[in-house]
């Protein structure tokens, strides 16, 4: 493939859709308005009970690079593993709806990848809420092995184990989908991904802007669907024993790091009398594991003062009064 080829490769844009119509003009918009041109967008509405459908079909109908797929509701994973069997693109990202690109991510991303010859490139991102930026993580550029991104996703070096900010060669997720039915469904694929590639590239921009004021009530309840992020981490550990035990401590960090994210989710959100028993069961044994890793924890360089002071008040169940206390002094105030 020429270089000229190569600067005019086709890029799918996966994006799945569900009850965002307050953002998604915004990210549509983004993709439409790209400075690089030679893209196709497979928008799958998975089932959305409001205006996003539409939305979408009405891009689709002005601008033929739009695809929609309409299907029942399945979740994240399986409308971007229905997305993944219809790309025809060279190279593939994804977009959540409620985010949005910056005007020139595609070509700052393709460019380095041309001239790193890269089979991964990623990109920073601007954490926005109420339209402004609250954090920028991830802005700088490295140029890694497949092997040393890995090492740099479990300690969030650079990288994460989230599949958005990220432009892959369309080849590597031939034979990969995703998990269905369950949060934090990236961490099983991603740490693959990586594994799977040559080269990993920082473009040094920051590309990939993440919406966090899109909260609801669901999301912000303990759903059991997030009790899958443990049980992937720990095989992540398990897999690093067995084949990487060089980044043996790195791999148990990002086991820690979701018994502290869990752990401390489960205080935040606790009924009074939980009546889900799969939850309840689940809580213990968080707990547990956490009891068994907390010295580890709290002596870790890898988690910040902030984090362990959460993660002991979660252990010893003050959390959440604390938190309460809080909430109540800023309503007076």
């Amino acid at each position: 493939m020429t270089m000229s080829d190569q600067m005019n490769m086709l890029v799918s844009i996966i994006v799945p859709v569900y009850n965002v119509e307050n953002f998604l003009e915004q990210c549509l918009k983004s993709i439409e308005n790209q400075s690089y041109t030679n893209w196709e967008a497979w928008l799958v509405d998975d089932g959305s009970t409001d205006t996003s459908g539409k939305i979408c079909d009405d891009y689709a109908e002005k601008n033929s690079k739009f695809h929609v797929i309409h299907k029942e509701n399945g979740g994240q994973s399986s409308a971007r593993n229905v997305a993944l069997d219809h790309i025809t693109g060279d190279l593939v990202t994804f977009l959540d709806s409620d985010d949005y690109f910056a005007a020139d991510v595609l070509e700052k991303m393709i460019q380095t990848k041309v001239e790193t010859k890269s089979t991964i490139v990623c990109t920073g991102i601007n954490i926005f809420k109420n339209g402004q930026v609250v954090q920028t993580s991830y802005p700088n550029s490295f140029d890694v092995s497949g092997q040393e991104a890995f090492r740099r996703m479990l300690i969030c070096d650079g990288l994460d184990s989230n599949v958005w900010a990220k432009l892959y060669e369309a080849a590597l997720w031939k034979n990969m989908r995703f998990p269905e039915g369950c949060q934090f469904e990236d961490v099983p694929v991603t740490y693959k991904i990586l594994l799977a590639s040559e080269k990993v590239v920082h473009c040094g921009e920051v590309g990939y802007w993440y919406r966090r004021d899109n909260l609801t009530s669901t999301t912000q309840q303990f759903s059991k669907k997030r009790m899958c992020y443990t049980s992937f981490t720990k095989d992540v550990l398990l897999f690093a024993q067995k084949e990487y035990p060089q980044y043996l401590e790195e791999a148990e960090h990002f086991y820690r790091k979701s018994l502290v994210v869990n752990l401390t989710a489960l205080e935040k959100h606790k009924k009074r009398k939980e009546k889900d028993y799969d939850i309840k069961v689940y809580r213990r044994s968080v707990r547990k594991e956490a009891w068994k890793n907390a010295a580890a924890i709290i002596h870790s360089g890898f988690f910040s003062s902030r984090e362990k002071m959460d993660f002991v008040l979660c252990l010893v169940m003050l959390y959440r009064p604390l938190w309460q206390v809080v909430h109540t002094i800023r309503g007076i105030k």
